[in-house]
């Protein structure tokens, strides 16, 4: 028998709002390696909405990634490789593979290629939505939770890029206080990026819920 969202959301609730809790707790202390693995579950809670969305969007029998609905598929893919990215640090293994295979010298500007390719990640993100948008706009949900985690996204890459070495850093403030500065830049990093997982889980639940609503509607009718 399948879960609907109603027995589903108080559970998922809870588990989130423990979730970050215990991302603040860590951010606080210091332990922020441990938040790649908050962050993995996270991401994978993702995934899976996403695949329950597109259960009850897709077609039976037809190809999976036929019609508009397969956006449902791509993103929960996306998030099952972003969640093992967090854990393995894929991105960081381009990064040295970009400077390897090229032979390039690592400085303040090439030690920014994972920065880079976490903007790449984003761009192509926002590349599936804009050509699935007909699919995103039959849900009857508020949309604004996911602009604002493209928002802190993009906040999080900016403050891991100033503060991926202390070059920049150093033009505005004086030795004794970089160690200051690299605390408080990895918390807010790691903070924007938990609380964007957080608003993505809100908005991707919301569209499960609206999708259920719906699917519900149309057996209801059917059976008149």
């Amino acid at each position: 028998m399948k879960t609907s969202p109603a027995q589903l959301k108080p559970v998922l609730r809870r588990t989130v709002a423990l979730l970050a809790l215990v991302s603040v707790a860590l951010a606080f202390a210091g332990l922020f390696d441990l938040i790649d693995v908050v962050s993995f579950i996270l991401l994978f809670i993702i995934a899976w909405i996403c695949r329950l969305i597109f259960d009850a969007r897709h077609e039976k029998g037809s190809s999976l990634l036929h019609g508009q609905s397969r956006i449902w598929l791509l993103m929960a893919w996306g998030f099952v490789y972003l969640s093992l990215d967090e854990l393995l640090s894929i991105h960081e293994g381009m990064d040295r593979l970009v400077h390897w295979l090229f032979a390039i010298r690592e400085t303040g500007l090439t030690d920014r290629i994972d920065d880079l390719i976490i903007l790449v990640y984003l761009f192509a993100g926002l590349v599936v939505l804009y050509f699935h948008r007909r699919e995103i706009s039959v849900l009857h949900q508020a949309k604004w939770p996911l602009l604002y985690s493209f928002v802190l996204l993009f906040l999080m890459v900016l403050v891991d890029a100033a503060s991926n070495r202390a070059d920049i850093a150093k033009l505005f403030l004086a030795k004794e206080q970089l160690p200051a500065f690299a605390y408080i830049a990895s918390l807010a990093e790691e903070l924007l990026k938990i609380g964007a997982e957080i608003l993505l889980i809100s908005f991707f639940f919301s569209a499960y819920e609206s999708v259920h609503g719906q699917s519900s509607s149309k057996r209801a009718v059917s059976s008149l």
